[in-house]
């Protein structure tokens, strides 16, 4: 039996998935260390013509969880790794 998708399940998946995107970006950069060029981040966590990873990486920014340097390094903050360990204390 197929399931519908209702419009309040879509937004709810959307948003998930945009959770568990930025949740990625933010153990990438802990995982790889902070001299990441933001372009790159685009090209390595391009997921669709929806453009999630510059929603994502906006949302991340926005949130201060990011910071991208003049340069276009983008560093992990205090508040990233916080978020990032608040989400993995969540999900045991």
């Amino acid at each position: 039996m197929e399931t519908q998708t209702t419009p309040n399940t879509a937004c709810n998946q959307e948003w998930e998935r945009r959770k568990e995107l930025e949740q990625a970006v933010l153990a990438h950069l802990m995982e790889n260390g902070a001299a990441k060029k933001w372009g790159a981040l685009y090209s390595h966590f391009y997921q669709d013509e929806r453009g999630e990873i510059g929603e994502a990486l906006a949302e991340l920014t926005q949130e201060r969880h990011i910071l991208v340097e003049s340069d276009g390094t983008a560093r992990l903050t205090v508040s990233g790794v916080d978020q990032l360990y608040s989400v993995a204390e969540t999900r045991r």
